[in-house]
């Protein structure tokens, strides 16, 4: 069962950008593996618009996005969002993402780092 809190309209972006950083997240330690995809998929299944936050990380993944491009571009949506970005939700795209992190079920240093910079980034809108 989806979570229908509140849709607004302009969260679709949101999502775009939450995929993208979760691209990222699995490109940062150089630690990648097809079966990422699959527990991404089975994480962002329950979101409003997870099925667009796994489109984006695909197209990047079949684009081989540089990391730093794909995190620039997340931020751009995350702040044209920016008046839906309730602190409730900013906490809930950090959780999801650290979900995203532990797949593997350890969380590398350079994943803590991601993290911590995209909750300050988050914060900061």
């Amino acid at each position: 069962m989806k979570t229908n809190m509140c849709i607004d309209a302009s969260e679709p972006d949101v999502y775009m950008g939450i995929g993208s950083v979760a691209y990222v997240l699995t490109k940062v330690d150089g630690n990648w593996q097809p079966q990422k995809m699959e527990m991404v998929h089975k994480l962002f299944a329950q979101e409003p618009y997870g099925d667009l936050a796994v489109n984006f990380f695909l197209i990047q993944e079949y684009q081989q996005e540089n990391p730093e491009t794909a995190y620039a571009f997340a931020m751009r949506r995350l702040k044209a969002s920016r008046h839906v970005l309730s602190q409730h939700l900013k906490e809930r795209l950090v959780a999801l993402l650290r979900k995203v992190a532990e797949i593997d079920h350890q969380i590398t240093a350079r994943e803590h780092a991601l993290l911590c910079r995209f909750q300050q980034d988050i914060q900061l809108l």
